[in-house]
């Protein structure tokens, strides 16, 4: 794709985790790291209840404090 004249990038970023022992015994919900403390498309109901962990830090990368929690 090709950058707009006069328009900045976007430099959004979303990470998507897939968590789960080495033998497939203990397997985790999907794991989402964001930029945004909620997404506005989970205005109305919560990450939780849809079967997911969403969690949010300035990078949006997977942190270690992250993948204690």
């Amino acid at each position: 794709t090709k950058q707009m004249s006069g328009k900045e990038a976007s430099k959004s970023c979303l990470t998507l985790g897939f968590l789960c022992n080495a033998t497939r015994t203990e397997k985790y919900p999907l794991f989402f790291t964001g930029k945004w403390k909620q997404l506005r498309c989970f205005r109305k109901t919560s990450a939780e209840s849809m079967g997911f962990h969403y969690c949010n830090n300035n990078t949006a990368w997977m942190t270690s404090g992250l993948f204690e929690e």
